[in-house]
C-alpha cells in the first residue's frame, strides 16, 4: 500500500476502479496495545505488503488442481515475494522513514 500511495502521490492520478480485483481487504491491528504512531508503523509494516499482494495479485498457483504442483508453485511464488519484500519494499519503507518490524516466529 505504501508503494501504491507513493506512486500515486508522484503521478497525482487516481488508480480508478478495477472490476477484476476484490472491492476490499481488511487487516486487523489491536489498537489497545499501540501507544504511538511509530509503534503503529511497526505493527502494520511490512505486513500490509502481504495483504496488498493477496488482494491485487492473482497467483499462478491458484488455478492448479494438482496439490503437489500447486504447493511447489506456491513455494516459488512465496520465494519471489520475499525477495521483492527484502530487496525493494523494505528499502522504500526506510526511505520514507517508516519504522518496520518483522518478528521472529514463535511466541513466549
Amino acid at each position: 500500500m505504501v508503494i501504491v500511495f507513493h506512486l500515486v502521490k508522484q503521478s497525482a492520478k487516481p488508480l480508478g476502479f478495477l472490476p477484476s480485483l476484490p472491492s476490499g481487504l481488511q487487516g486487523q491491528v489491536w489498537g489497545e496495545v499501540v501507544r504511538s504512531s511509530e509503534h503503529l508503523d511497526s505493527e502494520i509494516f511490512p505486513h500490509v505488503a502481504a495483504l496488498a499482494e493477496r488482494a491485487w495479485h492473482k497467483a499462478s498457483w491458484e488455478d492448479i488442481d494438482d496439490a503437489d504442483d500447486r504447493k511447489a508453485e506456491r513455494a516459488r511464488d512465496w520465494a519471489q515475494f520475499t525477495q521483492i519484500l527484502c530487496n525493494k519494499y523494505l528499502h522504500i519503507l526506510a526511505d520514507l522513514e517508516i519504522r518496520w518490524q518483522i518478528r521472529p516466529p514463535g511466541a513466549r
